[in-house]
């Protein structure tokens, strides 16, 4: 959908609490238009977060009542001789830890953009920080933080799974026997459970995340 619904009785009955968060539909062979990820606070009910997959990012703090667009650091959509084209956003998620810090993961692979391109604010969009250039050039697919230790993220990328632990200033692979395959699923906690994919088959991977 491009609109954000919401259920409180298990999916008898929807209301829908924004309009059309995209562009408004992209033409093509792949018509594009439609909200990709959702997060909502993990300490404020009705604080969400969406994204779409033509480059925008929506907040709203009162329940869907009233939404701001955010301001991106670089720029999700363009128009040249080649054509039309637009970043997904791959994943939006607020931290546990910080009331203010928003992390957002855009991927370009569809357009042959291989960036990886994850970025933060405390500030509502006004000031953003780079993760992605401490990420090695690899589409960017799924985030998720630490529910233990503040500045603790996993990053999955097409090339496999990164963690920094000092709030995204600088990444390591995750684990040597992780292979080197897209990971496109990350669950939150201790134990970091990781979602990749390899010749069409889904595999299942966890971490245990050494805290001492």
């Amino acid at each position: 959908s491009n609109k954000v619904h919401r259920s409180l009785n298990q999916g008898d009955d929807w209301e829908t609490l924004s309009d059309d968060l995209t562009q408004g539909g992209i033409p093509g062979n792949v018509p594009f238009g439609t909200l990709t990820t959702l997060a909502e606070h993990p300490r404020h009910f009705g604080q969400l977060a969406v994204g779409s997959d033509d480059g925008l990012v929506h907040v709203t703090m009162d329940g869907g009542h009233s939404w701001k667009q955010l301001n991106l650091p670089i720029q999700t959509t363009w128009s040249n001789k080649q054509g039309a084209g637009h970043f997904w956003v791959a994943e939006v998620m607020w931290s546990q830890h910080d009331d203010n810090l928003l992390v957002v993961a855009l991927n370009g692979y569809r357009h042959d953009r291989f960036d990886a391109m994850v970025f933060a604010t405390e500030d509502m969009g006004k000031h953003w920080k780079d993760w992605g250039s401490a990420l090695p050039q690899e589409p960017v697919n799924a985030l998720v933080e630490s529910e233990d230790r503040e500045g603790w993220w996993v990053v999955g990328t097409d090339g496999g799974a990164y963690l920094t632990i000092d709030g995204g200033q600088s990444f390591t692979h995750i684990h040597a026997n992780l292979p080197r395959v897209p990971v496109h699923d990350l669950a939150r906690g201790s134990v970091i459970s990781i979602i990749f994919y390899f010749e069409c088959n889904r595999f299942y991977f966890s971490i245990l995340i050494d805290l001492e």
